[in-house]
């Protein structure tokens, strides 16, 4: 009965029918936008939990407010404009574009809930929330090409062949990006919060936003760089958190030494190196065995090379080892503590370095490794070692 009123009205007055149409719908938006808004909002800002305010943020439920004075005028055309069904295609059209814009909004808010759980591990989903909305506007597509052809959505998709041609012509950086970001997601190549280095890329910071098209990395310096996603599994990437999970980061330095500076120990070095309890035992013995070398043998002791021999070198060696070994800021079971000699040359030998320390943040861990060198360029000298330092201008002209 009612809608039998309503078609006599709009045949009776059609020229009043649209605009009295138009103010009803308008006021439906009004009070839809109303309600909507003040419930959402009265709602997300008097519940203690966060992902109620995501959604409604990515919602924005005033663009929500539109599908009610559509729908409305969907049914208007319906049983009202019957001979002029461009209008309700036009409607229909206009519903779908806002449903589309609906489910991307919630995918945003449903990728936004996942970031802000506790147990969110960096490992994101913004690659497959992409595809989803890439899937949500082909089905819009679809649907609005079949209502103005006239032609079923199963048509349109039974040229599936044509169709992925298209598709993979248009969609080919997306389509790289999201097998990429699948990649990423389950081998857990990259995520929020790494420190990582594209040396292709000049790119050395940390990782602040990973999306379906773009891995977004805020350098050292502050810039911003943005690196295509399909690229993390093309190029060289160097990912430090390697730091954290394997609960160390390494320390690499050299000490080169001048040659002519080594030699082997006498009697009045080993008493002076004594004083360093770290190697008190191993200098002590080494006396020992020379003075038993002497009571023993009857040949005359007049060189070092005579008796027992230890070079300034091992001995300074084997203090950087105890050295190292007593600091407790370094990692000393999982990881191995390395104390060699690389190979000499013209910039004299170099003792090699290689250790770990627990802090594995820049400050602390960079303020280890300057207590370290300066020590142990500090100590040297006593060993009778004298650091390579290439000689300046200052040093071979000096002032008059």
């Amino acid at each position: 009965m009612f809608v039998n009123t309503i078609r006599e009205f709009v045949a009776s007055y059609p020229i009043i029918s649209i605009p009295l149409a138009i103010v009803v719908a308008f006021l439906l938006y009004r009070l839809t936008r109303y309600i909507l808004a003040r419930v959402s909002y009265w709602v997300a800002f008097r519940t203690e939990t966060i992902y109620d305010d995501l959604m409604v943020d990515a919602l924005y439920p005033f663009r929500v407010a539109w599908l009610v004075p559509l729908i409305l005028f969907y049914y208007l055309a319906e049983f009202a404009y019957a001979e002029l069904p461009i209008i309700k295609d036009i409607v229909l059209f206009l519903i779908i574009l806002a449903v589309v814009d609906f489910s991307i909004s919630a995918l945003s808010g449903i990728n936004d809930i996942y970031e802000h759980q506790p147990r969110y591990t960096g490992t994101p989903i913004a690659g497959y929330i992409g595809l989803l909305k890439v899937l949500a506007v082909i089905l819009g597509v679809v649907l609005v090409i079949s209502i103005f052809s006239d032609l079923p959505p199963a048509v349109l998709l039974g040229g599936v062949g044509a169709w992925l041609a298209v598709l993979l012509l248009i969609f080919r950086d997306t389509i790289l990006a999201f097998v990429a970001s699948v990649q990423i997601s389950t081998q857990q190549l990259v995520k929020d919060g790494d420190w990582i280095e594209v040396p292709s890329y000049n790119v050395n910071g940390f990782i602040t936003g990973i999306s379906l098209n773009s891995v977004t990395v805020r350098n050292l310096n502050n810039t911003i760089t943005m690196i295509p996603t399909h690229k993390i599994v093309d190029v060289a990437v160097i990912n430090n958190r390697g730091w954290d999970d394997g609960g160390g980061r390494q320390i690499n330095k050299s000490f080169p030494f001048d040659v002519n500076s080594i030699g082997f120990c006498d009697t009045a070095l080993l008493k002076n190196l004594r004083k360093y309890d770290l190697i008190a035992d191993v200098v002590n013995d080494q006396i020992e065995k020379i003075r038993e070398n002497q009571l023993e043998t009857t040949e005359p002791v007049d060189f070092l090379l005579d008796g027992p021999q230890v070079t300034n070198l091992d001995l300074f060696m084997k203090y950087v080892s105890a050295y190292l070994s007593r600091r407790k800021d370094l990692v000393k079971r999982r990881l191995p503590t390395i104390i060699r000699i690389s190979e000499s040359g013209p910039k004299g030998i170099v003792v090699q370095i290689l250790a770990f320390t627990k802090a594995t943040g820049s400050i602390e861990h960079f303020a280890t490794c300057d207590e370290i060198i300066i020590h142990l360029i500090a100590v040297a000298p006593d060993f009778g070692l004298r650091a390579f330092q290439e000689k300046s201008d200052a040093i071979s002209n000096p002032a008059p």
